[in-house]
Parts: C-alpha cells; structure tokens; sequence
C-alpha cells in the first residue's frame, strides 16, 4: 500500500472522480487534510531491490524484459517517471508503473498514474469527428470555414478583421484536409499558431493569455503556405480548429465530447481530461513534470518567469491538437478499438504516433502483430548540460519507437 497526501481542494477532486475510494462519511471540505490509500502490487521483491528505480502493477514473467528496458532507458537517460501498457488480443497484459510519482522520489509511480499525451491528443481528435460524421453532423468534405454566416456545407464563421484580406483559399479547406494535415498551413514555413501567443497578443492588441477565438481571428488575416490538399504539412492548428469544429456542432466542450463518445464507452471516462497550465491545476494522480528550463509565461501579461512544462505553453489552447490529460491504459483501450486517424477498428496495424511537449514524451503503437503498446514519460529531455542542467537533446518520437521496439523483441507471447 502507498499513501499520497494532498491538500483538501485536490482530495475533493479526487473524490469527486472517484467516489468509490471515500471513505464512509466523507463531506467535502471537512478537513484541511486527507490521506488517499493505493492498493499498488509489487513486482518480484528481487526486482525491486535490484533496481534504483521502483516498478509498479502486476508482475508479469515473459515481459519482465520489458521492465528491463524501460528501467535501464530511464536510469540512463535520468528520467523520473513513466507509465507503460501493452494490449494483445483486446486485453491489457501489462500495465506498470516505473520511477517515482513526485520529484521528491517518496511515492512510487502508480500504474494508474495520468500525464499529459501532447500530440497523441490527436489520433482521438479524429476519432471524434469520424463518429460526428456517423452522426450525420458533417462529412469528410465538408469546409471548415464559412464565407458568410448561415452559409451551408460549413461549420466556422468568423468575420474578417477591419482592414485585413482574408486569403480566398480558406474557405476550400475541408475536415478531410484537417485529418490527413494538408490544410495548407506549414510551422516550417511561417509559425505554428498554437506556440505565437506574443505574436497573436502583439498582432490583435490583446494581453495574454490569449484565447481561441484570438489564435482563429489573427489566422484569418495570414495567407496559406501551401494550396489546400495537396501538401502535407504537420499542423498543430488544424486539429486545433477540429476540436473548435467539434465545440460547435455539439455544444460540448472538446474534452465532454470526447469522453462521452469515445472513453465512457470503454470504461475510462475518469482518466482523461484537458490538461491544466499550472501546478495548481494539476489532477490528483497526474505526474508532476521536471523543469526543463526556465521561460516566460504565456499564461499572464506580465510574462514572469516560470518551469517550460508550467506556463510556457497554455496547454488549454492546445486542447484538441496536444492537450489531452490521461492514463496509458486507457489510450490503451482507446487504441484497441480505434486506429491512427480515428477510423473505429479494432484491426489496425503498422502505425504509430508519438507527442512531445515541455515535460513529456508519448506514444502509442499500432504493431505488425496486433499488439497496441502506449509508452508515455514525463520528461522530454534525454540529455543535460552538466553544468547548467539546461536540456541538450530532446526525446523525439523515433527513440520512443526504437524503445518499444526494442522492448517487445523476442517476447514470447503465451
């Protein structure tokens, strides 16, 4: 058993999700303190004596490699914590976690434990607006921006900016563009939207933090990169403007529909969530994220100083582009029954998609075999300047991949 204690705004959260862990006659605001008890099976003793870093969840014999080498990836490259769940044959096989819940290294990870997914955010994003199009709310064609309100065959209107040309192009771009990143936007070539907070401040005149609409509005006032649909570029914003598509045709927040439609049915509705900006926002058994450097924040006008995985994104923005809060097992289920852009299968194969954002890595595997293996850490930087402890190399989604592959290697499954 483990116990965590918090303070008592985030223990009535916790027992808010989690009503079952209350204990009897618990009313909310009673104390100012409470202890959360976690039933967290051990593996082999030996193991954990063995090993600097602590492994949690239920021992599993012919994936003990596995362990092995997550714990050595993590003891090599000094990460703190991760979470790891593999699915063969629609059921979880494993599901641990590894290192230590809080950066003061007294509280085993939990195999439950929540971080933010950044960019695996969006395989679920297209998830959801494939079932809106079973719905019969939208189709693959239909155009994300309307030229005038109450124009049909749309769903976005926003009226142009006093005195700036809106480029005509726009208005071709369709919900099958957004999906496959062929929008016509390109970070490489101009700026990502979701990272030009003080670009959008200073353009439209607005302090930060800035909102949705403020990132669509000043958008509307830049010319594309590319002619829509026919080249590919990663785009942040367009799944970005796929869960304000999602907002409006069903009056839900991004997150509500999301774990209506696409968790509730799998039975993790509890373990995903919009991620929050700040420590305070934190979940009860989310991760804490190690600070990678310090920067300004994005979340005030005053832009004070602040740890990157705290404020130098507004991770709420991000929402459906990178935002997700949540536990590896149910990506897990989430990938058991749904494939890379968000097709309902449970038959998907050969895929993967990894996300990094201040303070995490993530991904998730569709493999040759069947098998759906979701690996997420909370670091992105795999190596530090000695002196500085300033982050030199960042974890990019090829190591996460080489990883797991090199992970599942000559497993023998029963």
């Amino acid at each position: 058993n483990r116990v965590l204690e918090f303070d008592e705004e985030r223990i009535t959260k916790f027992y808010a999700w989690y009503p079952d862990k209350a204990p009897e006659g618990y009313v909310a605001g009673d104390s100012t303190q409470f202890e959360i008890e976690f039933d967290i099976p051990q593996l082999d003793p030996d193991l954990n004596q063995q090993k600097v870093i602590p492994v949690t969840g239920e021992y599993v014999d012919y994936l003990y490699p596995v362990d092995q080498t997550i714990i050595d990836f993590m003891q090599s490259k000094n990460i703190r914590a991760a979470t790891l769940t593999i699915v063969r044959k629609g059921e979880i096989v494993l599901n641990h976690g590894y290192g230590w819940f809080e950066k003061s290294q007294d509280v085993p990870t939990p195999p439950e434990v929540m971080m933010r997914i950044a960019s695996v955010s969006k395989p679920i994003t297209a998830a959801a607006i494939r079932h809106l199009i079973r719905e019969g709310k939208l189709t693959l064609d239909t155009h994300v921006f309307c030229e005038n309100k109450g124009d049909a065959g749309c769903v976005l209107y926003y009226a142009p900016l006093p005195e700036t040309e809106v480029d005509e192009r726009i208005y071709s771009v369709t919900i099958n563009y957004l999906i496959n990143h062929t929008g016509g936007w390109d970070r490489d070539l101009t700026f990502d939207p979701l990272d030009g907070d003080l670009r959008i401040s200073k353009g439209l005149n607005v302090e930060l933090p800035i909102e949705p609409d403020h990132i669509i509005q000043y958008m509307l006032s830049q010319p594309l990169d590319h002619p829509p649909g026919l080249t590919f570029a990663y785009s942040n914003y367009g799944y970005f403007l796929l869960g304000e598509v999602i907002e409006e045709l069903t009056g839900m927040s991004y997150i509500d529909y999301v774990k209506e439609t696409i968790f509730e049915p799998l039975g993790y509705e509890d373990e995903v969530f919009l991620g929050g900006n700040t420590m305070a926002d934190r979940l009860p058994l989310e991760s804490s994220y190690d600070c990678e450097w310090i920067t300004s924040s994005m979340l005030s006008a005053n832009k004070e100083p602040v740890c990157a995985p705290y404020g130098r994104r507004n991770i709420e923005n991000w929402g459906a582009a990178a935002g997700i809060t949540a536990s590896s097992r149910a990506i897990a289920a989430f990938a058991s029954e749904y494939c890379f852009h968000g097709e309902k299968t449970p038959d998907c194969r050969d895929y993967y998609h990894f996300g990094i954002l201040d303070g995490v890595a993530s991904i998730v595997d569709w493999r040759a075999d069947g098998t759906k293996v979701v690996l997420i850490t909370n670091d992105r930087c795999v190596k530090k300047d000695e002196d500085t402890n300033a982050c030199i190399e960042l974890f990019y989604g090829e190591a996460v991949y080489e990883l797991v592959d090199q992970a599942l290697k000559g497993i023998r499954w029963p």
